[in-house]
């Protein structure tokens, strides 16, 4: 398997490189070089998305079973970079954010729900960080039709989260006494014990 990462020296990414290599996957990261080094054992492109020539030195390095792209935010660069990967890659797996959903938190929300109508062509100045994610959803799916798989989370926490979330959240637990957490409100799951 050769796989793709888009980023993956931080967070995400360097979850989704590490678990590449360890299936024993050649797992190659296209990075910008500037927050973290990279793990161990992957192979390294540098390169800016936005910049046709890099773009085109990632497509020329593969061919890829499947890319990650865990670091789009605005849609006319993930246009760009989901075409040059097109005709070199079997699918994209593309991390997006369930505020692409304008209803949400306040109105449950899944596949079907309403979405906020973003553009595959647009800028950083066209919109907010939903609008725009919902259209780096619709460039990826334009450049690889029937090969994408989204992934719309809520909050990711875990290891080299960069926004501390994870250890906040830790240290306000070990205060102890009541504390506001995510979930539906009501009687506790059975088997669960309330704090």
């Amino acid at each position: 398997m050769r796989l793709l990462v888009i980023g993956g020296s931080v967070f995400v990414g360097r979850a989704f490189a590490t678990e590449g290599l360890c299936r024993g996957w050649e797992v190659t990261v296209f990075n910008r070089g500037r927050t973290q080094a990279d793990v161990p054992g992957v192979s390294i492109l540098r390169g800016d998305r936005t910049d046709e020539a890099d773009l085109a030195a990632v497509a020329a390095a593969g061919p890829y079973d499947a890319v990650v792209d865990v670091c789009g935010y605005v849609p006319r660069e993930v246009a760009k970079s989901a075409a040059a990967l097109a005709g070199r890659a079997g699918s994209y797996l593309f991390v997006s954010t369930i505020n692409v959903y304008p209803g949400y938190p306040a109105l449950p929300t899944d596949e079907s729900s309403p979405r906020q109508g973003g553009s595959a062509d647009a800028g950083p100045e066209d919109g907010d960080y939903g609008w725009l994610k919902d259209g780096c959803e619709q460039a990826v799916r334009q450049a690889f039709p029937g090969r994408v798989v989204v992934l719309q989370p809520g909050l990711i926490v875990g290891p080299h989260d960069r926004a501390r979330r994870t250890t906040a959240w830790l240290r306000r637990a070990a205060r102890g006494g009541p504390m506001a957490v995510p979930g539906t409100p009501g009687p506790a799951a059975a088997g669960h014990r309330r704090a």
